[in-house]
């Protein structure tokens, strides 16, 4: 007979058997058909038979058990506490369509999916795809748009949620270094980009890496200009500014380079943020940054203020200028702080008959900004002593004389003489120069000039 319901076995009628009476040969083949129906019914060790039923375990556990590889096998606590089933470990296939696959396989895409992973060796530049477990490539997002660039960045740790079967957004980053600063643990992005007065206290709510900035507006730091000269390549040092509006505390946390090509993110890519580069011609340098997500970069404009700002970049501070040659490719200068300095000093005036009246130079130093210019200029009379009166467009135009404003002075007639001044510029780079004589030989060279960079913003 069967188990009764509660898992209890009966023999069958004519047991137990009696000592000394004749065993039936029909109770003894019952009871063995009895008890082999029953061994058949019962789950074998090696595995051969597989239950009919739910099997409840009545309060007691399962033990001693293998970790689980494939997906119809339990899960060994341990491994969920490891997060086994979501590690996908490094990214396979290209930056920009990311392959990887959790371990054991999935099957299809679901909504609710959570994958880890670290990023490859190079950092995203564009629209992003990820492919899991050989399936079809779907696109990854960020706050429900587009990746443009700069959301994954080169071997750092990464978190992606599938929200249907054809959607994956980033999630959050693990010991993430964004070329802004580190955060540790899971960076959460909410759907809005927006963010409040950003203080340490708000910033796990609204998922900024963006520092508050109050104290600190016009603060730069580091941040150095450099370039071998005829070359389309400028390099940047680390450092960090307050952003142009006196929000965002930018962190370039190491150096990077950028070459005369079209923006696109990270070291050793382009930096003009529209058109193509020109000849003879200045460009301003800008620190630039995602709100959204942290990553700092760096471009450059023809724009003295308001730079083409690369999709999703929404902070940018000016860092300095360069200009290029007659080939596109950058003159050599250096920088200390503030102070630029032309490798070769540019000779900007060279006049015969410098008279008195007013005449307005531009000097090599970088426009649509106002800088002081470093110039040596040198005089030289034909007849007589003459004054010379170089001075800032805002400040008003007087007479060359020793009584009133004099930069340089020629006593006597042929000597000449030079001085080494520093002159402030308009935004079109201009000064003006006025002789209270007949001037036969008049030159200024321009050795470089002072930008503040935007510190008295």
């Amino acid at each position: 007979m069967p188990r009764n319901g509660s898992g209890v076995y009966t023999l069958p009628a004519g047991n137990p058997v009696i000592t000394g009476t004749v065993i039936s040969s029909t109770t003894q083949n019952n009871t063995m058909s009895d008890v082999a129906a029953e061994l058949t019914n019962s789950i074998a060790a090696d595995g051969q038979k597989v239950p009919t039923a739910n099997l409840p375990m009545g309060g007691f556990r399962h033990t001693g058990v293998l970790n689980a590889n494939a997906r119809d096998q339990y899960a060994a606590v341990g491994q969920v506490q490891d997060s086994a089933f979501m590690w996908c470990g490094t990214a396979a296939g290209t930056a920009n369509a990311l392959t990887f696959s959790p371990m054991p396989a999935i099957t299809a895409y679901a909504a609710g999916q959570v994958f880890r992973f670290q990023a490859g060796a190079a950092a995203n530049t564009s629209a992003t795809t990820i492919a899991v477990s050989g399936l079809a490539a779907i696109d990854l997002e960020v706050n429900g748009a587009a990746c443009v660039g700069g959301e994954i960045l080169a071997n750092k740790w990464y978190e992606i949620l599938l929200t249907s079967a054809t959607n994956a957004q980033l999630i959050g980053s693990y010991i993430h270094t964004t070329g802004n600063e580190t955060k540790s643990g899971i960076l959460t992005l909410t759907n809005s980009p927006v963010v409040p007065t950003p203080t340490e206290a708000n910033q796990a709510a609204n998922k900024s890496y963006v520092d508050s900035a109050s104290a600190l507006r016009g603060h730069i730091s580091g941040l150095m200009l450099s370039t071998a000269g005829s070359s389309a390549t400028m390099s940047i040092s680390a450092g960090q500014a307050t952003d142009s509006g006196g929000v965002a505390l930018m962190k370039l946390l190491s150096a990077i380079s950028k070459t005369t090509s079209a923006w696109a993110v990270g070291s050793g890519n382009g930096g003009l943020d529209a058109g193509t580069i020109a000849n003879n011609t200045w460009y301003h340098f800008y620190e630039i940054m995602r709100a959204d997500t942290g990553v700092v970069d760096v471009n450059f404009s023809l724009s003295g203020s308001a730079p083409t700002l690369p999709a999703n970049y929404t902070n940018f501070r000016r860092i300095g200028s360069g200009k290029t040659n007659g080939s596109g490719q950058w003159n050599r200068f250096t920088q200390n702080g503030d102070v630029f300095e032309w490798a070769d000093p540019v000779q900007d005036v060279s006049v015969v008959n410098q008279g008195a009246t007013s005449v307005t130079y531009a000097l090599s130093v970088p426009p649509a900004v106002v800088t002081r210019a470093n110039i040596l200029a040198y005089a030289q009379t034909s007849g007589g002593s003459s004054n010379v009166y170089i001075r800032p467009l805002t400040a008003t135009d007087a007479v060359a004389s020793t009584a009133t404003n004099v930069n340089l002075r020629d006593p006597t007639t042929g000597n000449g003489v030079t001085g080494e001044l520093t002159i402030t510029t308009n935004t079109s780079s201009q000064i003006a120069v006025r002789a209270s004589g007949a001037v036969s030989d008049f030159k200024i060279n321009t050795k470089g000039w002072i930008d503040r960079r935007g510190r008295d913003a």
